[in-house]
Order: C-alpha cells, then sequence, then structure tokens
C-alpha cells in the first residue's frame, strides 16, 4: 500500500514537544485524510474526508501490520507511520537547503542525511573554488576523486547533485572492489 503526504506545511514557531505541521495523506495516490500536529508533542489528529473513512480505517489496519518501532520499542500505527512521514521529509527539506546553500562551491557528505558536513577547497587567491571549476581542471578533479574516494571508504554518502552521477558511481563501484 503506497502512503504518502503532499501538501506538508511546518510551523517552526509552534514547535514545542513535536513538529508542527499540516498535511494531506494520501493513499494509492488518493487523498483520503488532512493530519495535523499543532506542536505541543500531543496526538497526530488524522481526519477522514467525506467518504474516505473507510479507506482509512483500512490504511489504520495495514500500517499496524508493519513491523514494530524498534527505537522505541513501540506497536505501528497510523499516527507513528504519519510522524515517521514528516520527519523523513523534514530531513529531505534540510538537505536540499544545504545542497541550494553550499553545494556550489562544497561537497556536501555525510554518514545520514541528518549529520551532514562539507568539504571546500581554497584557490590560489585564498577563494572557495566551484566545483564546476574542480571538475574542469584535472588535477583539481584527480584530488576530488581522491577525496571523495577517501570518504565514501570511511562509509559516507556524497550528497551533492551538481557531480555528475556516474563519476560518484564509479568511485563507489572502484570501493566495493578494493573491499572484495
Amino acid at each position: 500500500m503506497k502512503i504518502e503526504l503532499k501538501n506538508i506545511k511546518y510551523c517552526n514557531a509552534l514547535s514545542r514537544d513535536s513538529i508542527a505541521f499540516t498535511a494531506n495523506l494520501y493513499v494509492e495516490g488518493k487523498h483520503i485524510a488532512f493530519c495535523e500536529d499543532d506542536g505541543d508533542g500531543g496526538c497526530v489528529k488524522i481526519d477522514a474526508n467525506d467518504g474516505c473513512r473507510s479507506l482509512l480505517e483500512d490504511t489504520e489496519n495495514y500500517v499496524k501490520q508493519l513491523p514494530k518501532d524498534t527505537e522505541n520499542d513501540l506497536n505501528m500505527n497510523l499516527e507513528l507511520y504519519v510522524s515517521r512521514l514528516i520527519y523523513e521529509n523534514l530531513i529531505e527539506v534540510e538537505l536540499n537547503k544545504t545542497l541550494r546553500k553550499h553545494e556550489k562551491d562544497h561537497v556536501i557528505y555525510g554518514k545520514t542525511k541528518l549529520d551532514t558536513e562539507r568539504m571546500y577547497y581554497i584557490g590560489s587567491q585564498k577563494i572557495k573554488i566551484s566545483i564546476d571549476k574542480l571538475l574542469s581542471i584535472p588535477q583539481y578533479k584527480e584530488k576530488l576523486i581522491k577525496d571523495m574516494t577517501g570518504l565514501i571508504k570511511e562509509g559516507f554518502t556524497i550528497f551533492n547533485t551538481n557531480i555528475p552521477k556516474e563519476l560518484i558511481n564509479s568511485i563507489y563501484t572502484i570501493n566495493k572492489k578494493s573491499n572484495n
């Protein structure tokens, strides 16, 4: 069953004990409910759209069959599932902000999307060298590849969208072969 949230809106000012948000709940592409959390740490409110109560109940039953939340030792339910989707979305939003702001002249990497770090290169004029320039000059590109190879060997993921996927994939492939 495909369960997703769309039209997510966050309200940081109201987030105290939980993430304050509103969102639309979709199941198999159909908008079935409205979800909200007021940020006080209470329940996520999930209100079925007209004519969708039965589908919402089916969704709740489906989610209850999913594996337990081992991190908190909780049985899965729709409220917890929606909270997880919100948390995952917020991590993506924050990563995308970091990428928009810094990837022009930084390598963005991390063990997870939640704990990203940045690495940059300084040229002879003491200014940051853009990733595009690093990729266009052979000795800079070689240094970039060497550094990214080291990061990947240490278990980091490279998140940049401005480094060709083929290049990053080839580094992962080389690392897998050298580990076998």
